[in-house]
């Protein structure tokens, strides 16, 4: 497959002057390929993007006197490719991978922005249903970033690549009540949420909930 779309896209932000930064505007392109494996039980597919966005909103500061953020209009051409499987190994073995690789550049300099996007992402989740247990199931996911970093006043904000371990089990019973246990990162990974302004905090620990539900 492959296909083409305008871009228009309308920004709330404001710029350093206190006035409307207006849309973004651009091009983007796609092709790819898509493969069914394992008689029709995985779908694969490989997909091929480059992008062309001006004027894209890019934080630039905060006025203290007005007490609001202002962001300036950045050029982007974004190129990269994506891998995706997903699916059902057996009858009771679900799952989901992919891998993405994302280059962006400024169009005019060749330099790297919104460097506090992962150039490099990739997830696996896996989800199981136990045939010797009515109403067991269980399953884990595994998301890892590349490492991302950020310009600031005071130097630059860095987040190295990490991998989050989250898993899950279920059991029905009766056909009306679940307890479900979640576990989120379990490894205690220590990461930066988001480096998105020039401050970050970091994402939650290892946590564990368990919830009882009832359908009526």
């Amino acid at each position: 497959y492959a296909s083409y779309s305008d871009i228009y896209e309308p920004q709330p932000e404001i710029n350093e002057d206190l006035r409307p930064l207006g849309p973004a505007e651009g091009k983007s392109y796609e092709a790819g390929i898509k493969a069914e494996l394992l008689e029709q039980r995985l779908l694969a597919s490989l997909a091929v993007f480059s992008a062309r966005q001006d004027n894209y909103a890019e934080a630039a500061g905060f006025d203290e006197a007005t007490g609001q953020s202002y962001y300036t209009g950045i050029d982007v051409e974004s190129e990269g490719f994506e891998l995706e499987l997903s699916g059902a190994v057996t009858d009771n073995w679900m799952l989901q991978t992919g891998f993405t690789s994302l280059d962006l550049k400024d169009p005019h300099s060749n330099d790297d922005v919104r460097t506090y996007i992962p150039r490099e992402t990739f997830n696996l989740g896996t989800r199981y249903v136990v045939t010797a247990l009515p109403g067991l199931q269980m399953g884990a996911t595994v998301k890892w970033d590349d490492d991302v970093h950020q310009d600031a006043d005071n130097g630059v904000i860095r987040s190295d690549a990490h991998a989050v371990v989250s898993a899950f089990a279920s059991y029905t019973f009766m056909e009306r009540y679940e307890v479900r246990v979640n576990g989120f990162n379990l490894t205690d990974e220590k990461y930066l949420a988001s480096l998105y302004w020039d401050q970050a905090f970091y994402a939650p620990p290892a946590n564990w909930s368990v919830t009882f539900s009832v359908r009526l």
